[in-house]
């Protein structure tokens, strides 16, 4: 097991405040893809933060929605080098519970202004 404390995710690196989410709702870059959607933007805190929505449209189980979320907690945990001091939020879509980070990473590194 890795001990790096740079893989840990601290609550300060977690998106909480719905002025944030709007302001990069409203004004932030977007990366589409098939099963989810990336919003990202600039932050002056020196570190990246990550937010997510997954709705009931796309499971009404909360196990399912939950899975998603921890795909994409994961994803950004293992690869924060790459997000730089941008704020991200990721829409989920359709039901990815079935995805690994390498279809994340596809998805993400296609983005040349995000690092």
């Amino acid at each position: 097991m890795n001990s790096d404390v740079n893989l840990h995710l601290t609550k300060e690196q977690i998106l909480h405040s719905s002025k944030d989410f709007l302001k990069l709702l409203r004004g932030g870059k977007r990366l589409r893809s098939e099963g989810f959607e990336l919003i990202y933007g600039p932050n002056d805190l020196g570190y990246p933060r990550i937010g997510y929505i997954v709705s009931k449209k796309i499971s009404s189980k909360a196990v399912i929605r939950n899975r998603i979320k921890r795909i994409f907690r994961e994803y950004f945990r293992h690869n924060k080098p790459l997000f730089g001091s941008n704020d991200i939020i990721f829409v989920c879509k359709k039901d990815i519970s079935s995805w690994n980070f390498k279809m994340i990473g596809d998805v993400v590194g296609n983005s040349p202004d995000l690092h």
